[in-house]
């Protein structure tokens, strides 16, 4: 199935020690890619307008595309661009700098480029945090 979940101690800034779990009918996950290196999930509520509440954003190095494998050392997405890249915010917080890594344990990227099937994991330090924000992504599966 299609979700985005996460855990965090209690001293992150953006989970601020709360779990998640974005599942419908309540929110909607969707993904877009503007590159076979970078891919943007995020998760809204389904009220009417509709609001953000999380995104996630991980990008290979350079121009290498996506495949299975783990991304160790990511940098600030978008700003680190040599090296993989990650962010992730939401419930208005959002971080200046981040230690990160992500592992993708399933990928299939369509002509467009258009994601077809994508799972992943991921953790992120915030702002020089000591507490990891820690997540599971899984898209079109």
């Amino acid at each position: 199935g299609t979700y985005l979940t996460f855990t965090s101690g209690p001293t992150d800034y953006i989970g601020a020690g709360q779990p998640f779990v974005a599942l419908a009918p309540t929110q909607t996950i969707t993904s877009s890619m503007d590159a076979p290196n970078h891919v943007r999930f995020q998760v809204a509520n389904t009220a009417s307008p509709a609001t953000v509440l999380w995104e996630l954003n991980l990008r290979a190095g350079g121009n290498d595309p996506l495949t299975v494998g783990t991304y160790a050392d990511a940098g600030y997405w978008p700003s680190s661009v040599t090296r993989p890249a990650m962010s992730f915010w939401g419930g208005s917080r959002g971080c200046n700098s981040i230690r990160a890594q992500f592992t993708i344990l399933d990928v299939a990227i369509a002509p467009g480029p258009t994601l077809s099937r994508f799972h992943a994991t991921f953790e992120q330090y915030c702002n020089g945090g000591t507490d990891a924000l820690r997540g599971e992504v899984s898209f079109g599966r």
